[in-house]
């Protein structure tokens, strides 16, 4: 900060995530509040509302959900070329990943899979019937494809 020219004396908050680790009295906080005196401790809101949406994933129909899109998105991500080509031909697109710290992400993830969902069918379809006889996609795929 100081390699900034920043005025600490005008500071007015700091933001935390509340950890021990920049709480602590080695920590980041505790040496910004030598210099910014007048400095008011705020919790980062974003933070908190990453912690509330991480704690809805206890409800059953999101937590189903949430792990439909991380199967989706390991899928493809872990496969050979041709699954990964078949699907940004059919999407147009790579798949957002479902962020696990990041709620804007995890929002923009959700939106685009309940978005593109019919053409993430089509290529997993279309993977199932040049591969008949593979069989990755589990219950998932059985529920999704029949």
């Amino acid at each position: 900060m100081k390699k900034m020219n920043l005025r600490m004396e005008k500071c007015a908050s700091i933001g935390t995530d509340g950890c021990a680790v920049m709480l602590s009295d080695i920590g980041a906080v505790n040496e910004i509040r030598k210099e910014a005196k007048n400095a008011v401790m705020t919790p980062c809101f974003s933070h908190k509302l990453t912690n509330s949406i991480s704690k809805s994933v206890k409800v059953r129909l999101i937590e189903n959900v949430a792990s439909a899109i991380r199967e989706v998105d390991k899928f493809f991500k872990n496969s050979f070329l041709k699954r990964v080509t078949v699907l940004s031909k059919i999407l147009g697109e790579k798949i957002v990943q479902l962020c696990e710290t990041r709620w804007v992400e995890r929002h923009d993830a959700v939106l685009q899979f309940v978005a593109k969902l019919p053409l993430i069918i089509e290529a997993l379809s279309k993977i199932k019937d040049e591969n008949p006889n593979f069989n990755y996609f589990g219950s998932l795929g059985n529920d999704w494809l029949h």
